[in-house]
């Protein structure tokens, strides 16, 4: 079972998403494509399931390799968008993407709702937990065959339509990640404690770890 990665993190190195999601699933085999410089594979037969990361880009930069990425992502297969992704899914099958007052970056409280209880995505994932976000777009409307997963402050976190997983938060983002991020964007990621920290830490590896397992029964 391979997973297959688009790379769509402008972040380079030990902040590359990309990058800390194969380390986080490391006991799964995963095979990195570097979207952003319109990077793909030959063929999607050969992978079991698939994860868009984020990126500093939005949907309206309208990018040749957004549109090839598009074209990739009908498939039977589980697919994961996050943030970036989550929002081009949502896009892909009719929902809407706006641009946010300003911008939001940092630690908050994500809430599931009671349909996330069937999602196996959350599975042993709390009612309310901690999360990392950084975005500046956000999904305002889902299509109607989209089922919603969690909020926060009222914002659309996360969705499910069949095999397709979105989440608008970070999985993918350590403590040390966002730190390093808000120092390079002049941004607090409003530390919430050594103690919540850690906690969010397991919770949203869980999350990854959770829709690998989702490539794994679908195989």
């Amino acid at each position: 079972m391979t997973i297959c990665i688009y790379d769509c993190d402008y972040d380079e190195g030990r902040d590359n998403t990309a990058i800390e999601i194969k380390n986080i699933l490391k006991g799964f085999k995963m095979e990195i494509f570097r979207a952003k410089d319109n990077v793909f594979p030959k063929s999607i037969k050969p992978f079991k399931g698939f994860i868009i990361t984020g990126s500093s880009k939005s949907l309206s930069d309208r990018l040749d390799w957004m549109d090839t990425l598009r074209g990739l992502l009908r498939t039977d297969k589980p697919v994961l968008g996050i943030c970036f992704g989550h929002q081009m899914l949502a896009g892909l099958f009719g929902g809407t993407v706006e641009k946010m007052p300003g911008v939001n970056f940092g630690y908050e409280s994500v809430t599931l709702t009671e349909q996330a209880r069937n999602s196996p995505l959350f599975r042993g994932i709390p009612a309310s937990f901690l999360a990392f976000s950084s975005h500046r777009h956000v999904v305002t409307k889902l299509p109607s065959e989209f089922t919603l997963l969690a909020i926060s402050s009222g914002n659309i976190q996360a969705f499910q339509r069949e095999n397709y997983f979105g989440v608008q938060f970070h999985p993918d983002i350590s403590w040390q990640m966002a730190k390093r991020l808000g120092e390079k964007r002049n941004l607090d990621p409003r530390y919430p404690g050594d103690e919540l920290v850690r906690m969010s830490r397991k919770i949203n590896k869980k999350i990854l770890v959770n829709f690998a397992g989702i490539v794994e029964v679908m195989q």
